[in-house]
């Protein structure tokens, strides 16, 4: 991987050629030019989202991959102020039209599917699909645009007559596609018969280390969680090349897998209790500072094997970075459904589940991600403490007045 460029970029520079047209199959060897561009946006807001999440404490893993390429198709039917603080928050160029077919090449690049790569130094794959409300005029431009350049395809369901049945079958076809790692990404309640459009993605990876670790090398060992707490956990350890660089506040690793197109990077903090403050100032700058001071040196490697399920709704994290207005029923996703369907569509909840285990062998990862429409607005729910009061309506005044705190009493 070329240094600075973190693994989002695993590939070596090509010359521009010119955007494809809507449909049109990507040479192989072709490098849109604006890609590294966009895969320095999709770098900026990983970092961006992994700030926000990471005030929450315990462990943490997700996909930023697969929660932005889901919220790409969503952008694709976004229009005006929604569209805008989309593109902001994603951090996507403003012009669409040399977005779209850099997303296509970025995962063509990734996953390129068996045919265009038979035998495969480790398993990467991504899935996209539309699931629409049957009854629905879902523009043909929207439908055809998430097709040609997110390989997704609109399957019509109805979430009226049976949001369980609906909520089962997206299920299903998340863990499928991520060989059954990713279980129930849609719980109950989450589908209900006001939802008229989900989108998903899912991304699932294996792959073995360039080096194993010897399985009669792992030891139980203490891991520091704190500077005064440890726990004992099995440790792996080898003693081999790896790039790695030693900087005042971390050390960072960088453990490639087979191929040398994927490599897993650790950034250690010095103390044990470093981890929180890193998080806080963490950006796209002092990634490539870290990334490009990486040399290859001969080193013993301790790592924790480990696995790790997480799941959280990321509404709350989105709002904070900016993007608001597509979280309300003034969002316009005009682009997406013809007359009043299009205009009283708003999202929901974005939901990520992910999964990574760790061990001697190598590394499998995977995650899901859905974006839960709405349609209409939502209910006036008057379920905690209020101020009321009776006014005339004629005149003004206010005839009486209070607040209710807890409607026992």
């Amino acid at each position: 991987a070329e240094r600075g460029g973190g693994l989002s970029c695993p590939w070596p520079e090509a010359r521009a050629e010119p955007e494809p047209e809507p449909g049109q199959e990507i040479p192989p060897g072709s490098t849109p030019p604006n890609l590294p561009a966009v895969v320095e946006g999709h770098k900026a807001f990983a970092l961006d989202l992994y700030r926000e999440l990471s005030r929450r404490p315990g462990n943490l893993f997700f996909s930023p991959f697969s929660v932005s390429t889901a919220l790409a198709m969503t952008y694709v039917g976004a229009r005006g102020e929604t569209a805008s603080e989309m593109a902001s928050v994603l951090r996507f160029p403003a012009d669409r039209e040399k977005l779209y077919p850099a997303h296509a090449r970025l995962l063509a690049r990734l996953d390129p599917g068996e045919e265009r790569h038979p035998t495969p130094t480790h398993k990467l794959t991504i899935a996209n699909h539309l699931w629409g409300q049957s009854g629905i005029d879902w523009l043909p431009a929207f439908q055809q645009t998430c097709r040609d350049y997110y390989r997704s395809d609109l399957s019509l369901l109805d979430f009226v007559a049976d949001p369980e049945a609906a909520r089962l079958t997206i299920n299903d076809w998340a863990a499928d596609r991520t060989e059954q790692r990713i279980q129930n990404l849609l719980l109950p309640g989450d589908i209900t018969g006001d939802t008229p459009l989900v989108l998903t993605n899912t991304i699932h990876f294996l792959g073995e280390w360039q080096r194993a670790f010897p399985v009669e090398a792992t030891r139980p060992a203490p891991f520091h969680i704190s500077p005064t707490k440890s726990v004992e956990v099995p440790m792996m350890f080898q003693r081999a090349r790896f790039a790695c660089a030693e900087l005042p506040e971390v050390e960072v690793l960088e453990l490639p897998y087979r191929g040398r197109e994927l490599a897993l990077v650790i950034v250690l903090p010095r103390q044990p209790d470093g981890l929180a403050a890193l998080n806080e100032k963490i950006d796209l700058a002092l990634l490539n500072t870290w990334l490009d001071a990486l040399r290859e040196q001969e080193l013993p490697v301790v790592l924790p094997r480990f696995e790790l399920t997480h799941r959280c709704e990321l509404k709350d994290a989105l709002k904070k970075m900016g993007m608001v207005s597509a979280f309300t029923p003034g969002a316009d996703f005009t682009g997406m459904a013809a007359g009043r369907d299009g205009r009283s569509l708003w999202v929901e909840k974005v939901v990520h589940q992910a999964f990574l285990a760790v061990d001697e062998k190598g590394t499998e990862a995977a995650a899901a991600t859905a974006v839960v429409l709405k349609r209409g607005r939502p209910p006036f729910r008057a379920d905690h403490p209020f101020l009321f009061l009776i006014r005339d309506l004629r005149h003004g005044s206010i005839l009486f007045m209070g607040c209710l705190v807890d409607p026992r009493a």
